[in-house]
């Protein structure tokens, strides 16, 4: 079997780690050094520490030469009328990760035939590919996402000034702000929606709360919109796509990288005949729609009734209509109902979060 990968971004080491591990495919890896990479700091969920350790034995002492820091959680400020924290249990913990130095260790352990080259998907000569090449530019195939109610950010970075174990989640009047601390910086970011404010608002109130709180002098500032989409289709005959070439939506609970590990299951699954080209795609969709919950529920008890958040809150009520959502909140303390996992939570996970935001 011979394997092609299209980008070398964190989706493409990520899936050429995968089945490099797994497989014993030729993988040819394709990537365009003209294309700027973007340099991102990265929460994640317990899957990538998980595969990552599992694969090569990745320890916390690599994690950190990679620029890494421990993620014990989410803490979650101003989003309802308490604070509250959605905590790992012990001796679980995540990471936050420097995306370029994971992507460059990523591609040192793995074995492939790395070809720099900008490269049409039809003219690969490949058994199957993984596209990871980035945002697409036609959105014909892909499905615009009503659901999701910011689609801009304001990035900046600090030098570090204080240590801080969690991914800080803080709402703010026009949206929300992540902070995430890697060893040589904290990355914060402002999620926000451009139809109701600008980012001119959003940077001067993002710059004046980081001030107060000691941060000074950014040492990057960085600006971009986007679309909040996925795939109608994501396997489709010898091709799947993941990373950005295959959705994207916001930031909140890190869901991203764990839709990244799914998509690498399914499609080893899919490759070793367990499970069908239709039933990949339901899975697919199915995991969207609950990433799609778990996010929007955030924004049904908000705190603020600023502008935006009365408008996050009516976009999202969808969910207190929904049969599945109804039918977990009736069974948090049903000890004979169980799940393993929901999209990337399980329910303790729902159980924290619920609580926290004040909506049980």
């Amino acid at each position: 079997m011979k394997l092609a990968i299209l980008g070398k971004g964190t989706a493409g080491a990520l899936a050429l780690n995968h089945f490099n591990s797994y497989t014993d495919y030729e993988i040819d890896l394709y990537y365009d050094s003209s294309i700027k990479e973007q340099t991102v700091g990265e929460g994640t969920t317990l899957h990538i520490p998980t595969r990552l350790n599992y694969t090569l034995g990745v320890t916390w002492e690599e994690i950190r030469k990679l620029n890494g820091t421990v993620k014990t959680g989410i803490y979650y400020d101003g989003w309802s009328e308490t604070n509250y924290f959605h905590s790992f249990y012990l001796p679980a913990a995540s990471i936050h990760i420097d995306a370029i130095k994971l992507q460059e260790y990523l591609l040192a352990k793995n074995k492939c035939n790395l070809i720099n080259k900008n490269v049409n998907i039809n003219d690969v000569d490949a058994d199957y590919v993984i596209d990871c090449s980035g945002r697409p530019t036609d959105y014909s195939d892909y499905t615009l996402t009503e659901n999701i109610n910011v689609n801009a950010v304001c990035v900046l970075h600090y030098k570090p000034i204080t240590y801080f174990d969690y991914t800080l989640c803080k709402a703010m009047e026009r949206g929300w702000m992540f902070g995430i601390p890697l060893q040589d910086r904290v990355s914060f970011g402002y999620l926000y929606n451009t139809n109701i404010s600008n980012k001119d608002e959003v940077y001067k109130e993002m710059f004046k709360y980081l001030k107060k709180e000691g941060y000074n002098n950014p040492t990057k500032k960085n600006f971009f919109e986007f679309k909040n989409y996925y795939r109608k289709e994501n396997f489709v005959e010898d091709i799947a796509c993941n990373g950005n070439s295959s959705f994207f939506l916001e930031p909140l609970e890190a869901t991203s990288l764990a839709l990244v590990d799914r998509i690498n299951r399914w499609t080893w699954d899919l490759l070793n005949n367990n499970i069908t080209q239709q039933e990949a795609n339901m899975y697919y969709k199915n995991y969207i729609k609950e990433i799609e919950m778990i996010i929007n529920l955030h924004y049904l008890n908000p705190k603020q009734k600023t502008k935006f958040w009365n408008y996050a809150k009516q976009n999202s009520s969808y969910i207190l209509n929904d049969q599945i959502y109804k039918k977990i909140v009736d069974n948090l303390e049903n000890d004979e109902y169980f799940f393993d996992d929901f999209g990337t939570w399980n329910k303790d996970s729902f159980k924290q979060n619920l609580k926290g935001l004040n909506l049980i």
